[in-house]
């Protein structure tokens, strides 16, 4: 199965290497992790940072982070939205 978690971001560089990583952690055998990043202009390497990790970058100007969150999750490809993530967000990871 692939869950998608979406992570709108502005100007976030700071603290998406975490997001990233704390999302990529909570991969299993069964689940694997898509994560869609959807920009909305940063001036501050969020995207270039995004994109090293081979994650899936959507770029341009939207109507506020409910938008954004639509806009990832509609160019998903995941069976289930598993979470949503501000760019200083990061998920829990539980012992299995």
């Amino acid at each position: 199965m692939i869950a998608t978690i979406v992570t709108p971001t502005l100007n976030a560089v700071d603290y998406l290497k975490e997001c990233i990583e704390s999302a990529r952690r909570n991969a299993t055998r069964d689940i694997e992790i898509e994560h869609v990043i959807v920009d909305g202009g940063s001036s501050d390497g969020t995207v270039e940072l995004a994109r090293s990790y081979g994650l899936r970058v959507m770029q341009g100007k939207d109507s506020g982070i409910f938008d954004a969150i639509n806009k990832g999750s509609f160019n998903s490809s995941g069976e289930l939205l598993g979470e949503v993530l501000d760019g200083e967000d990061c998920t829990l990871s539980f012992e299995r």
